[in-house]
């Protein structure tokens, strides 16, 4: 038995016996589902070349994953969609300076008081005169697919850096995937998926390997493939994106990331979101 970070492998007969039957050691990713956002462990095994191996995983119920290992580069993990805020949000601070902004409109600022923010910018956004609250913005890190970003993207008011499939060499680094979530449970769904996974990579790693450039190279990258987008918005624009991002008409995907976010900017900012719902 192998133990990686309290989880127990057993590894597959092909990888015991005598030393002789190990050709190379390769780099192995192991995620424990039980966190977020994930952590990966790996450890060195050794494998057949070009071979494939069992790895059954003890966590609470005993299951079997077959995956293809191929030659060369660092090998595959597998993630789940999370998100970091770049900024120290302060609420009240973001409300106060709202409502000075705001009232520069009306001259009234002899009105503000100790407690007065949070009524005004009530009845700024209950009247539609949101443009006030664009004085204010918020940076998020987004960690998801690419099929998720190419969404995100097309909220116009906004400022985006992206990890590039253009600059970034996914052999040296090691592809990440991101894991839907709605194979999860289904083995059959998520084996082919995983098939699919392994292939990408193994044509990835051929492609940099025949002197293709990464930036050629890309064309084979799945829509799984783990990005990172940092993404500044002002709170208006927040708003808009989760109106849409919320809906339970958008993308599981989207909805696995926009959900979570719009709770942590509801604690964190009052008044703002305290409209916007996730039942739509």
């Amino acid at each position: 038995m192998i133990f990686l970070g309290g989880i127990r492998t057993k590894p597959h007969p092909m990888l015991e016996g005598s030393p002789g039957g190990m050709t190379r050691h390769t780099t192995w990713a192991l995620e424990t589902r039980t966190c977020l956002p994930p952590v990966c462990r790996q450890a060195e095994v050794g494998i057949p070349s070009g071979g494939t191996i069992d790895l059954l995983l003890d966590l609470d119920v005993v299951c079997a994953k077959r995956v293809k290992i191929s030659a060369g580069g660092k090998r595959m993990k597998i993630l789940k969609s999370h998100f970091v805020i770049e900024d120290n949000i302060d609420g009240e601070r973001i409300l106060k300076n709202l409502e000075r902004y705001g009232r520069t409109c009306y001259k009234s600022e002899d009105r503000i008081t100790a407690g007065s923010a949070r009524k005004f910018i009530a009845a700024i956004l209950k009247s539609g005169h949101e443009s006030v609250i664009e004085h204010e913005k918020v940076t998020v890190r987004i960690i998801c697919d690419r099929g998720v970003t190419h969404e995100i993207v097309r909220h116009r008011v906004a400022s985006y850096s992206q990890e590039s499939t253009r600059y970034c060499n996914y052999r040296s680094r090691g592809i990440q995937v991101i894991e839907p979530f709605f194979f999860v449970g289904n083995e059959q769904k998520y084996q082919i998926w995983l098939n699919a996974m392994s292939a990408c990579e193994n044509a990835y790693n051929a492609l940099i390997e025949a002197g293709a450039t990464p930036q050629e190279t890309r064309s084979v990258l799945p829509n799984s493939l783990k990005t990172e987008i940092v993404i500044t918005y002002n709170l208006r624009e927040w708003r808009h994106f989760f109106r849409l991002r919320c809906s339970k008409r958008a993308h599981p995907q989207m909805r696995e990331i926009a959900v979570p976010l719009l709770k942590e900017f509801q604690q964190q900012i009052p008044v703002i979101f305290d409209d916007i719902t996730t039942e739509g």
